[in-house]
């Protein structure tokens, strides 16, 4: 089911600049921004890690060589991190636009809504907050998660955990 969502000017200039830059379109970037900001804060309040740590290993995995994946069902994750690490076919933006409707899985979709319900905010604006505090990496961060089989937030925790333990 599709979520409707009018973004402010300045997240709507956010997702224009930061979705044109990455090469995607604007409701992938979105998607994929939140998902990561998401993920993030739940890691963060449990971990002992700080945010910058955080960002930073996630950075530095997300540039490594590309992990050959080896099992035939994979081709189709292999392809998106693919295009997501060339970027996008001419995506460019003109002006922001702050209307959008995101496509997501129904687990996303119900896990961002349950999130900004328990925080007492409208789903728009918690995801405006999500878009602001998203770090510029993530669309590497989706691509190395692709090239893995996981998906972002699996790899994230995952991330989290190495970084932890390391400490």
């Amino acid at each position: 089911m599709p979520i409707g969502i009018h973004l402010d000017t300045e997240c709507a200039t956010i997702v224009a600049q930061d979705a044109c830059r990455a090469g995607v379109p604007s409701e992938l970037w979105i998607r994929i921004a939140v998902e990561a900001s998401h993920r993030m804060v739940e890691v963060l309040s449990i971990a002992t890690i700080d945010r910058d740590s955080l960002v930073d290993r996630l950075d530095a995995v997300s540039a490594g060589a590309d992990v050959a994946l080896v099992v035939a069902s994979a081709g189709g994750h292999r392809a998106y991190a693919g295009l997501l690490r060339r970027g996008g076919d001419g995506h460019s933006v003109t002006s922001p636009r702050s209307r959008f409707s995101l496509l997501l899985p129904d687990q996303i979709a119900s896990g961002w809504a349950i999130t900004a319900a328990n925080l007492g905010l409208p789903l728009p604006v918690w995801i405006g907050q999500r878009i602001r505090s998203a770090p510029s990496g993530v669309v590497a961060w989706e691509a190395a998660a692709a090239e893995r089989g996981n998906g972002l937030g699996e790899w994230i925790y995952a991330n989290a955990l190495r970084l932890a333990t390391e400490r």
